[in-house]
């Protein structure tokens, strides 16, 4: 990518990262830097990786989702900050007010609201990265089924398939029979012929 360009669309919160909360019909190129890797937006916030592998957020933080150790209800961070001093990130997911990132020894960090969805094994929001277990054999991750479901779903380098969070309607795949039993850690799933 040689630049990266918001979408358009509502500012709010500073989540275009335009500095200023307008809401644009049209691509706006966000800053002047044209080293960006990739960008991953968020239902509030936005996180984005350059080049170097260095680490970037913007929009609101509510609950921490932006990683800089603060939080401000109904405030944002109108543009592009760099999270920490790292440049081995590789990368990125954001959910609807939480970021996982992956670095490039294959560990899992999170930051953001925490419904049991984060992996830490708390219900407590994070407000700078922090690592998600000891395993350093992570090559994805996403949250499945928006802000209500509250779950997440991650696969490792050997192929298996890792969730976590609410399992109100069995959606971590564990096969168990009660719709409330949640994991707070990655667990993982075992499929079919394994």
């Amino acid at each position: 990518m040689m630049g990266h360009y918001g979408l358009g669309g509502a500012g709010g919160g500073g989540r275009l990262g335009l500095n200023n909360e307008k809401n644009y019909k049209k691509p706006v190129q966000v800053g002047k830097d044209k080293d960006w890797k990739t960008v991953s937006a968020g239902g509030t916030h936005t996180v984005a990786l350059k080049n170097d592998g260095s680490l970037w957020t913007w929009g609101l933080n509510d609950f921490g989702q932006i990683g800089n150790g603060e939080t401000e209800f109904g405030k944002g961070v109108l543009i592009p900050t760099r999270i920490g001093i790292d440049n081995n990130w590789v990368s990125i997911y954001t959910g609807v007010y939480h970021i996982f990132a992956i670095k490039n020894d294959g560990s899992l960090w999170a930051m953001g609201a925490n419904n049991g969805n984060l992996g830490d094994g708390t219900f407590n929001n994070i407000y700078t990265p922090k690592q998600i277990g000891e395993d350093y054999d992570w090559l994805s991750v996403s949250e499945a089924g928006g802000d209500e479901s509250f779950h997440t779903i991650a696969v490792k380098k050997d192929g298996t398939v890792w969730t976590w969070g609410n399992n109100g309607n069995f959606q971590l795949g564990h096969g168990t029979p009660d719709p409330f039993y949640n994991k707070l850690v990655p667990t993982q799933v075992n499929l079919p012929g394994m």
